[in-house]
């Protein structure tokens, strides 16, 4: 099972380094959009092979369409990358697994046909 993680980020790039090295594995690619209101160059260390920054970025303000447009170029970037993915996973650059990596996995593939909203 291939999965994208599509990640919306617009600070403490020291915790979404953390993120991605707690959800990182073989089976998954990240695809992190930048709110265009910060500076990318604090990103700039996060450098792995399956870590993707969308080129286009918009200022993103919360409980604003621009939440949408920035998901959407996400799905774009994602949808377009060579790999045809299995399951998408919108997350915050806030967010953290509660889970470990291994689990959650087994959770997708065993509930292939499962859409989660929460």
């Amino acid at each position: 099972m291939k999965i994208a993680y599509l990640i919306l980020a617009h600070n403490t790039p020291n915790h979404l380094q953390r993120l991605i090295k707690a959800l990182s594995s073989d089976s998954c690619e990240f695809f992190i959009h930048l709110d265009k209101k910060y500076n990318n160059k604090e990103f700039i260390g996060i450098q792995e092979h399956n870590v993707h920054f969308t080129e286009e970025r918009v200022p993103v303000f919360w409980g604003d369409f621009s939440q949408v447009e920035a998901i959407l170029i996400l799905l774009k970037t994602a949808l377009l990358d060579r790999i045809k993915f299995d399951r998408f996973v919108l997350i915050s650059g806030a967010d953290y697994p509660l889970r470990s990596v291994a689990r959650i996995e087994e959770y997708f593939q065993n509930n292939k046909k499962r859409s989660l909203l929460t």
